[in-house]
């Protein structure tokens, strides 16, 4: 019940600061919302998970009161700066052409009514359609990599700490990429960075298929952390050149007398997109994956839990032909 109240208070206020981006910024620099999304998502992200865990590793404890308390103190301080030094503009000066202008408190029944009308432009269904299939290539990268790297014997406090080098590029990327997003055509960043994604997808499969023989008696060699975070660094390149171009142009298309009902309903659907496939080849894991148990005893590769119990059983039976063959060869010198 505590996480669903939170989340659903989560999931409220990200629906008014999705409006909030649309309004308090001038039509000229509403591509620039995504920047500030982008920025923001990695500092919370930085606090939230990299340093949590470093604390983690080292006390071996977390007290999970201490760091709600110091983050929602630092998020609820944040907000209040942002209310008082901010002011909303009205609907009409931020966006001339706003179709909704006449509807600025709509209730419920309104508000879907809109989502309804915004569901059966054409446009939208083709958007749609991309959005809950693109991310399908890039699914087993995104949501295996990491499962599989603690497996083969990589410590997860040091796979979270390898994050903390790349900070400094994921605040500067969405800058950079900003000056090539804010034009009327944002998503062309985004088809061109799709092959790219797509090469250090592979790239990291292959890292993730060679670490067992990079890994000696469970020391990781440095040379192998390089390779992660040099790999890891060119993919979110093209992660955040497509993040911040799809964020930009959900800016553009939207309009900021609904345009929280707009990028919630946009944002929904790019999550499902990323989300579904995550799920899926998660699942696919174990219908994919085989286990090979050998042992030189009979006796202890019988315990390995690998093993159906067919196969148990069978071994069981080999390792007492074995015992009988051994009793044969002592009684009969």
């Amino acid at each position: 019940m505590l996480f669903f109240l939170l989340n659903f208070l989560a999931a409220t206020q990200d629906i008014a600061v999705d409006g909030w981006a649309l309004t308090m910024l001038k039509r000229c620099n509403v591509g620039y919302a995504s920047t500030c999304n982008s920025v923001g998502q990695t500092a919370g992200y930085f606090l939230g998970y990299v340093l949590s865990t470093h604390r983690t590793a080292r006390q071996r404890t977390r007290d999970l009161a201490g760091i709600f308390m110091v983050l929602g103190s630092m998020f609820y301080g944040g907000y209040h700066v942002g209310c008082y030094f901010q002011k909303e503009n009205d609907v009409q000066d931020a966006h001339t052409a706003a179709r909704y202008t006449d509807e600025h408190e709509l209730n419920l029944r309104e508000s879907y009514k809109v989502l309804f009308d915004m569901v059966r432009m054409r446009p939208i269904q083709i958007l749609a359609v991309i959005l809950l299939t693109v991310k399908v290539t890039f699914a087993a990268s995104d949501a295996v990599t990491s499962l599989k790297l603690i497996d083969a014997g990589v410590p997860k406090e040091k796979l979270a700490l390898l994050v903390v080098p790349i900070i400094p590029l994921q605040i500067v990327l969405p800058l950079v990429v900003s000056r090539y997003t804010h034009g009327p055509r944002p998503m062309e960043v985004y088809v061109k960075a799709i092959p790219y994604r797509i090469v250090f997808s592979a790239a990291a499969a292959v890292i993730t298929y060679c670490t067992p023989y990079m890994i000696q008696d469970g020391h990781v060699p440095i040379y192998y952390y390089v390779l992660l975070i040099v790999n890891y660094a060119l993919y979110q390149v093209f992660l955040y050149c497509m993040f911040v171009a799809v964020m930009a142009f959900f800016a553009k298309i939207s309009d900021p007398a609904v345009g929280g009902t707009y990028m919630t309903f946009l944002n929904t659907l790019s999550n499902l997109g990323g989300n579904w496939p995550n799920t899926v080849v998660l699942w696919l894991v174990d219908v994919l994956t085989w286990k090979e148990c050998t042992h030189v005893n009979p006796e202890v590769a019988a315990q390995n839990s690998c093993l159906t119990n067919k196969q148990k059983r069978n071994v069981r039976l080999q390792a007492a032909n074995v015992k009988s063959c051994s009793m044969d060869i002592i009684l009969n010198p």
